[in-house]
């Protein structure tokens, strides 16, 4: 019989089309209501932006959650049409940057119990730091969770 946390990794997963057995460190966001943990309402939330002629330096929001609410993450991908740096950054922080090649997917697994972004009501941006103008894909898939 499997546990609780094995049977909503389950139920999560096949909700996102995903395959458990390739992606096993995915986790559910849980809150305790009422004495029992009860999934967190829009955990299957998947946000997505696409921004043509990003100047250099200047971003582009991929999420904002609602007021009082925090981001927990649990995938990112995200594309430019110039070869360069690209930055995720939560509450002016950079959270990643890297190198990407030009119309190439990366994707940007999170794993363990995903990355919970704090303080709440903060925007999920992507910056552009190719050198120039540049075309930005984003998606993002998780949750927000009342802080």
């Amino acid at each position: 019989m499997q546990n609780f946390r094995q049977k909503a990794v389950q139920v999560f997963t096949s909700r996102l089309g995903l395959n458990t057995r390739a992606i096993p460190q995915i986790a559910v966001p849980f809150q305790r209501r009422n004495s029992l943990w009860q999934q967190v309402p829009g955990a299957e939330t998947q946000k997505s932006v696409a921004a043509n002629a990003v100047a250099n330096g200047a971003s582009t929001t991929v999420w904002t959650p609602a007021a009082g609410n925090a981001l927990y993450i649990i995938h990112l991908s995200f594309s430019s049409s110039i070869a360069g740096i690209v930055r995720l950054d939560y509450n002016a922080i950079t959270i990643f940057s890297a190198l990407v090649p030009a119309g190439a997917l990366q994707s940007l697994p999170i794993g363990g119990l995903g990355l919970f972004l704090y303080p709440a009501a903060q925007p999920l941006v992507f910056v552009n730091q190719t050198g120039a103008a540049s075309d930005l894909r984003a998606n993002a898939w998780g949750a927000e969770i009342l802080a």
